[in-house]
């Protein structure tokens, strides 16, 4: 009987941390496609559940499963999320790369959002497959 084993890259340096933080992701949806070369629009919401104003880090990265590698990595700006449920948009652009993209392969996109300086306190994460076609 064959067993596959995967192993998930490090997102959150230590693992999701912490409640005080909640994504939700609008764009992409998962299984949308793309093409090499093309533009990913990264679209969500940071919520914060906690009691204190949190100046928070959002970082998506397209990683191969099959090849184990990351691909391509953005980050955003630091931005205050005021506490008691309030929330904030994040927008990102990923710039899917021209070379060593082989549409056989498994493509996920990982998204965080942490506390800046903090993440091993506050940190969410969450992820989506995305297909890439040439």
């Amino acid at each position: 009987m064959p067993l596959e084993v995967r192993v998930q890259p490090e997102v959150c340096t230590d693992g999701p941390k912490g409640t005080d933080l909640e994504i939700d992701v609008s764009k992409p949806d998962d299984g949308d496609a793309f093409a090499p070369g093309e533009k990913i629009g990264i679209k969500l919401d940071v919520k914060n559940n906690g009691d204190n104003n949190l100046g928070t880090v959002v970082e998506a990265f397209l990683y191969n499963i099959d090849q184990d590698d990351e691909i391509e990595r953005v980050e955003s700006d630091v931005v205050e999320i005021r506490k008691d449920g309030k929330s904030e948009e994040f927008n990102l652009e990923l710039t899917i790369p021209t070379e060593d993209i082989d549409e056989d392969d498994e493509y996920i996109l990982y998204i965080k959002a942490y506390e800046d300086g903090e993440e091993d306190n506050n940190c969410a994460e969450d992820s989506l497959g995305i297909d890439i076609k040439r």
